[in-house]
């Protein structure tokens, strides 16, 4: 079936995208001067890992093998940040392009998937995060033209925020009512 060893070829490849943007976000957040950036550059890291897990089971359930390699796009991304941070110093301003660069070009995997033949239920899952990606791209460009303030990343409520952190703290029961 030809559409499905396109599907999967998409689904791979933004999967190495993902794989690339959890490491780019958590080498860029690890830098950090300002609270907020790194605040908002975890939040991604941890998006990228969850969509790449949603990716792994999605191309296994159409019968592909998920690969966990970096693409040669990112791997440049990445060696081109890391040598431009020895020869001048990286501030906060240089992370947030390299965010939006990262950014930009997850949104144009998420786009490049969802014009392929999903199931409804998946691409809904993935709509879900391309919102969120779109979200990141915006709030990432807004504190461009605003900086030096960076209250535009200050992390916006997701209908679905309240569930993960909910799933992520144990729930205490029996305290005052």
């Amino acid at each position: 079936m030809p559409t499905l060893d396109k599907t999967i070829t998409h689904l791979t490849r933004l999967q190495a995208i993902c794989v690339e943007g959890r490491r780019t976000c958590r080498l860029l957040a690890s830098g950090a001067q300002d609270a907020l950036l790194r605040d908002f550059l975890g939040e991604r890291e941890r998006d990228y890992s969850a969509l790449i897990v949603c990716l792994q089971i999605q191309i296994t359930t159409y019968g592909g093998r998920a690969t966990w390699h970096v693409s040669l796009a990112g791997l440049w991304q990445r060696c081109w940040y890391e040598l431009t941070s020895v020869i001048a110093p990286t501030n906060d301003r240089t992370r947030l392009e390299a965010a939006l660069r990262l950014e930009t070009r997850s949104r144009r995997g998420f786009e490049s998937l969802l014009a392929q033949e999903l199931s409804p239920e998946f691409h809904q899952q993935l709509a879900g995060y391309h919102q969120r990606t779109i979200a990141a791209v915006k709030q990432l460009q807004s504190a461009l033209e605003q900086w030096p303030h960076l209250d535009t990343l200050k992390r916006e409520h997701h209908p679905d925020s309240e569930q993960i952190n909910s799933e992520r703290r144990p729930h205490k029961s029996g305290q005052g009512t």
